[in-house]
């Protein structure tokens, strides 16, 4: 939408590229802070350790695409 309207527009792979990865990170480190600090009970401990695995896993898949 925005390369609509601003023609001259290039997005910058790289930085699109760093703040994707580093909210996946930002995720996996308030999962891990929550179960941390949080008194979470047995299953949301393990509702949060299903989101940090599939939180890593795109992260992977992120990381492996991008330096392929």
């Amino acid at each position: 939408v925005y390369k609509n309207i601003r023609k001259d527009y290039t997005e910058d792979k790289n930085a699109l590229l760093f703040y994707r990865l580093r909210r996946r990170l930002e995720d996996i480190t308030e999962f891990l802070y929550s179960i941390d600090n949080d008194n979470l009970t047995a299953p949301e401990t393990a509702n949060a350790l299903r989101h940090i695995n599939n939180e890593c896993a795109a992260l992977s898949k992120m990381l492996h695409r991008s330096f392929k």
